[in-house]
């Protein structure tokens, strides 16, 4: 287990030049100043825990094989640096005060059902998602996942042919 209280060079806890093994083991970023996820490797962990409520940005993709633990704070996402936790992971629901802000991935590779949890938001917005699904077969599927602070409504792309309306949330 190792847990990040500081940053290395001002902006990153964790700065990874390729040669991190996660093994069996949790790395949790707790502190109460920003920390960010940063290096020139894409960094596997086994079990993730983002317990900062000044946020976790995360300035290259990261993988989850095992947990991901959304205790406090949120860990900061963007298209390019996306979060994907692998078709062995599981995360929980986060919380109002902790969750991912920008995509999500989720690999499901199982025929069986499979449920994946989501802990997503955008600025304040904190909406859970949660997915189950089966598939015929046990080729890798990627799901992903964002929320966006604009009415489905209002985008200017049409519905395609499988879907007849689209709902409003609060």
């Amino acid at each position: 287990t190792m847990t990040l209280m500081s940053t290395t060079n001002g902006v990153d806890a964790f700065y990874n030049l390729g040669t991190f093994i996660a093994r069996q083991s949790t790395v949790t970023f707790n502190t109460s100043g920003a920390q960010a996820i940063g290096g020139t490797a894409t960094t596997s962990f086994y079990n993730l825990s983002i317990n900062n409520s000044s946020n976790i940005t995360l300035n290259r993709p990261a993988i989850v094989t095992n947990f991901l633990s959304m205790v406090m704070g949120k860990l900061i996402t963007t298209n390019t640096n996306v979060l994907t936790c692998s078709s062995t992971a599981s995360a929980n629901i986060g919380s109002s005060s902790s969750y991912v802000d920008g995509p999500m991935i989720h690999t499901v590779a199982s025929a069986a059902l499979a449920t994946r949890t989501f802990p997503i938001g955008k600025g304040v917005a904190y909406r859970p998602v949660v997915i189950n699904v089966t598939h015929s077969n046990t080729l890798s599927v990627t799901y992903r996942a964002e929320i966006f602070n604009n009415p489905a409504d209002r985008k200017s792309t049409r519905l395609n042919s499988s879907h007849s309306s689209v709902s409003r949330m609060p």
